[in-house]
């Protein structure tokens, strides 16, 4: 009895666990929306506002360029060259 109710804990320490992962990577989306959109008003054209989804920049944020690309290309229907051109762009304005 003692067994299943650590392990009931347990497992609602793992859900809230993931639940707050999951907000904090929505948080850091948004921050990253935000540093976009402040940068594109410098006019510099390689941190303009490239239109990416909170999913693709969580992915980059992530360091999972490679699943932002696909993201952006299967969203977009660009080729993988233009894909990379803007997920590299975006990584770097958030630098």
């Amino acid at each position: 009895m003692f067994f299943q109710r650590k392990s009931a804990a347990t497992e609602n320490q793992t859900l809230e666990l993931a639940s707050l992962r999951r907000q904090a990577v929505n948080q850091a989306a948004t921050i990253a929306q935000l540093k976009l959109r402040l940068q594109a008003g410098q006019d510099n054209p390689a941190t303009t506002d490239l239109g990416l989804t909170d999913a693709e920049i969580s992915f980059i944020l992530e360091g999972k360029r490679i699943g932002a690309m696909k993201s952006y290309q299967e969203r977009t229907g660009t080729d993988l060259a233009l894909a990379k051109a803007v997920i590299d762009s975006a990584a770097s304005a958030l630098k």
